[in-house]
């Protein structure tokens, strides 16, 4: 995935031969070691999109889970080239293509259909060969077995079938209630590792700092059990 960035430093997915902006037309056979002007004179960078650009640019259904939150389960749960991640509840897809871009393999799970082909959009946008879609109920089974990662975004993850995780393994789920969390607390065969909320705060830095005032507060609990 590339995308462009305009000397206003607005960003544009570059994903064709050619791109329409604000800011003029710009011609992929025009670049030249990263940059590209446009037909009205402006200066584009043309860079290799970032993880934060895959959260700018996904298509949407579903609300996704945050970055802030993706980042951490990530980290917690020690997703490594090496792991194989099974993700239920797709929505949207940006935990299984976060997942992705880090994990050996990822199956993602989803029911209905219509998230499914939007999920689909997502791991083609991000090509992602090693990220596997099934249209299928994760309350009912999964077909893996002896994973390394369980991660759930449903509204009931306690049903979710659990004997596929390997031993040792990570089941981490988010939970939007605390409600939600004291039942996936209570799964058997797991013990509670961490309970948090991941909240993330902006500043304005300029001659006189401060707090921005819009904030990115709770979105949802993130439940990390290990398998004993």
């Amino acid at each position: 995935m590339q995308i462009a960035i305009s000397p206003s430093g607005k960003k544009y997915l570059f994903e064709k031969d050619e791109l329409h902006t604000s800011e003029g037309q710009i011609l992929r056979e025009n670049l030249v070691s990263g940059k590209v002007t446009s037909s009205s004179g402006a200066v584009f960078t043309v860079l290799k999109g970032s993880v934060s650009d895959l959260f700018d640019f996904f298509k949407r259904g579903p609300q996704v889970i945050t970055l802030k939150d993706a980042g951490y389960i990530l980290a917690r749960s020690g997703v490594s080239k090496d792991s194989f991640v099974v993700d239920a509840g797709g929505g949207s897809g940006f935990l299984a293509c976060f997942l992705g871009l880090h994990a050996g393999k990822v199956v993602t799970y989803e029911l209905r259909k219509e998230f499914v082909s939007i999920i689909k959009k997502n791991v083609d946008l991000m090509s992602l060969s090693n990220v596997v879609i099934k249209n299928k109920d994760a309350y009912s089974d999964f077909d893996e077995r002896d994973f390394d990662v369980l991660t759930l975004d449903l509204l009931e993850p306690w049903l979710v079938p659990t004997h596929g995780l390997r031993v040792g393994g990570f089941l981490v789920a988010y939970c939007p209630t605390i409600q939600q969390v004291e039942k996936v607390k209570r799964i058997d065969g797991f013990v509670v590792e961490e309970v948090c909320e991941i909240i993330k705060r902006d500043w304005k830095v300029n001659n006189i700092s401060r707090p921005k005032s819009k904030m990115i507060a709770h979105t949802g609990f993130l439940v990390f059990l290990r398998k004993l």
